[in-house]
């Protein structure tokens, strides 16, 4: 039997691999991940798939000036095509997602695309797995542990219509309409934990600061301490657990605050266009946005 798995992470690749080498030898099993968060910058509503990987491409190029040891050279479209001719030769595939609002991302954005490019996605089932054990994520869990919840969880029959309907929403970038969409849904369903989750990056739902700049503020020091360490305890500190921004964009956001006017609430020093080369410190204004917003801190 042929056996296709879709996921977003990449490290959970090789462990879903493993799993099925141990339970199910007899199986071809062929897992293909992502290597990009679809809920950090826009996402084409118009075009072909072939335009929307471009536009990607130029996003996360534009990042690259916060850390100059990075070049974004994958082809997100070559995964795409390598994805599409998979599901074209098999019967069934799985989407393996947890509560977090980058799987949810990713598997909203992939059904498009592959509705976008004609897939028929009535085959495709949606594993989700949740708990304490993948609040962090599917890359977080070791073959036994996965062994163990694959055994007891089960695939869905997709929902095309909800996951059509998530698209329009979070396409357009609007928290009143991801707000909107929630409203509608079972609160206890993974689509509505996420984006309840991804709501708290707009300020005009998490008290008047988002979830990203709260995670940098908490995590401030009065003492300057290199880049890396700030975002390392902002990495940890931030909350919701189930959004998981990655240490790039969190750079980028203390880069963008510390050139805030008039009062940056961080003072940078060193190379501010590499994290291991700069060092922060919590400015007086930063303090005091602290106290006014109530951020957690270490």
């Amino acid at each position: 039997m042929k056996n296709v798995i879709l996921t977003h992470s990449d490290s959970a690749g090789g462990t879903i691999l493993q799993l099925f080498r141990k339970i199910r030898p007899d199986w071809q099993t062929r897992v293909i991940v992502s290597y990009d968060d679809y809920s950090h910058g826009p996402l084409a509503t118009s075009g072909t798939s072939q335009d929307f990987f471009l536009e990607r491409l130029v996003f996360w190029k534009s990042l690259d000036p916060f850390d100059d040891e990075k070049i974004h050279e994958f082809d997100l479209n070559d995964e795409h095509i390598s994805l599409v001719k998979e599901l074209q030769s098999v019967k069934q595939a799985e989407i393996w997602i947890a509560n977090s609002v980058q799987d949810i991302f990713y598997s909203v954005v992939m059904l498009h695309l592959l509705a976008l490019d004609g897939v028929d996605t009535s085959g495709i089932s949606v594993r989700n797995f949740g708990g304490q054990q993948v609040k962090l994520g599917l890359g977080t869990i070791r073959v036994e542990e996965f062994e163990t919840l694959y055994k007891s969880s089960e695939a869905a029959p997709l929902d095309a219509k909800l996951y059509s309907d998530a698209w329009s929403v979070i396409s357009q970038g609007s928290g009143k309409a991801i707000k909107s969409f929630i409203k509608g849904q079972d609160p206890s369903t993974p689509i509505a934990k996420a984006l309840s989750a991804y709501l708290l990056r707009f300020p005009d739902f998490n008290g008047g600061l988002g979830s990203i700049e709260r995670a940098l503020l908490g995590a401030g020091t009065i003492e300057m301490k290199k880049s890396a360490y700030t975002v390392g305890n902002a990495l940890a500190l931030g909350e919701p657990t189930n959004d998981q921004v990655g240490d790039l964009i969190l750079f980028k956001t203390l880069v963008e605050l510390s050139g805030v006017e008039p009062d940056p609430w961080f003072k940078l020093e060193g190379n501010t266009r590499h994290m291991r080369s700069c060092s922060a410190q919590l400015t007086e204004s930063g303090k005091e946005a602290r106290a006014r917003y109530s951020v957690q801190s270490f």
